[in-house]
């Protein structure tokens, strides 16, 4: 059975439930352009109740950069960072999306993000963009996020969207050590 069907199949029997039934429930608005699952639709549904400022972010663990959280924005011609561990991703990046990186409106860096080397490079980041706003962070590296954001004092940003695990619903309170 197709993937993407029986996606569609468990949201609109999720949105059923009581717990959805809030015409303004975030669930409502989910869409995948190039994100995971539906966190396109849901940045887009957040940023027009709250607005945008500077079309700026950031964003770390984009594999490839084909399936992530920013790729929808920065092709709605928002600009901003990514950082990647993995040099054989960075490469697919840099081929797939050199259009981007010429002209600045991506940063790419090939770095192993810490909770020690994250704030300096979110600073050296927002240096080059004259201390511009910044509008969406979004953190998925697979086990150390909860530390990393803990870790970061650089920036405020208006949206945060951070990796977790949906088997540990609310209200457990479970953190891996660092």
């Amino acid at each position: 059975m197709n993937a993407m069907y029986v996606n569609e199949n468990l949201r609109t029997t999720q949105l059923l439930d009581k717990r959805y039934d809030s015409k303004g429930h975030l669930s409502r608005h989910g869409k995948k352009v190039f994100s995971q699952t539906d966190e396109d639709g849901i940045i887009a549904e957040i940023f027009s109740r709250i607005g945008i400022k500077a079309r700026n972010f950031i964003e770390f663990g984009v594999e490839d950069g084909r399936e992530c959280n920013s790729l929808w924005l920065l092709m709605q011609g928002w600009k901003g960072m990514w950082i990647e561990a993995s040099p054989k991703h960075c490469k697919s990046i840099q081929n797939s999306h050199q259009i981007y990186l010429r002209t600045d409106q991506l940063v790419l860096r090939n770095e192993f993000v810490l909770r020690d080397n994250i704030d300096a490079m979110i600073g050296n980041y927002l240096k080059q963009s004259n201390g511009a706003d910044l509008d969406l962070l979004s953190i998925d590296i697979d086990s150390n996020d909860y530390w990393v954001w803990q870790a970061i004092d650089v920036v405020k940003p208006r949206v945060v969207m951070i990796e977790y695990n949906a088997h540990w619903p609310p209200p457990a309170n479970i953190t891996i050590p660092y």
